[in-house]
């Protein structure tokens, strides 16, 4: 197996692993709500609690782990497969990377580092939608950029989402849905990407 398929496949791997880490720690959290949690809110039950203990006592605290150490390797992963990317693909290789680092950061600085932790989730959507941005208009074609944009389509809908729960227009809705509207079309975007640049080529 050479080198671009062995990329390929750690490649898409990746948000696999990303999302099977997300919902095992949604699933173990006891107290996860899509209606008032951030994703972000599984890695640090303390500062979502507000420190306060009865809630945070109603948490189980195995989320934090799961949730931050399935970020950060599954960022790392995706970075490798990025760095196979370039020369492959115009500018959105780079911009992937970058990508990708944003996501290991998230796990690596859980909420109670501040400004950190917003910095880096805010790049890591930003930056995830930008790159979608990039390969739709330089690089894809036929049904790969119909594809493209509606992966985008649905992520812009998601910033939409977040900017009016912000606003409180939106009520009933934690952070965490229009976190996923981006982050989960991203992740099928990525697999498709990897798959056309180094496993359907190799």
């Amino acid at each position: 197996m050479d080198l671009a398929r062995t990329l390929g496949f750690i490649g898409i791997t990746a948000p696999l692993i990303a999302w099977l880490c997300i919902g095992l720690a949604i699933g173990v959290s006891n107290c996860f709500d899509w209606r008032e949690n951030a994703l972000s809110d599984l890695g640090d039950w303390v500062t979502a609690c507000g420190g306060i203990k009865q809630c945070i006592d109603s948490c189980n605290r195995l989320s934090e782990p799961i949730f931050n150490y399935g970020l950060i390797f599954s960022g790392i992963l995706l970075t490798l497969t990025a760095i196979g990317l370039v020369g492959k693909g115009r500018i959105y290789p780079y911009t992937l990377i970058a990508t990708a680092v944003s996501l290991s950061f998230i796990g690596v600085f859980p909420e109670r580092y501040r400004p950190h932790h917003y910095i880096f989730s805010v790049t890591f959507f930003l930056l995830l939608l930008i790159t979608m941005i990039i390969y739709a208009i330089v690089e894809s074609k036929g049904k790969t950029r119909y594809l493209s944009i509606l992966f985008i389509a649905i992520g812009i809908l998601g910033v939409l989402t977040y900017i009016l729960i912000e606003k409180d227009v939106i009520h009933g809705l934690g952070i965490s849905v229009p976190e996923t509207m981006i982050a989960l079309p991203g992740s099928l975007w990525a697999v498709m990407v990897i798959y056309l640049k180094l496993l359907k080529c190799s």
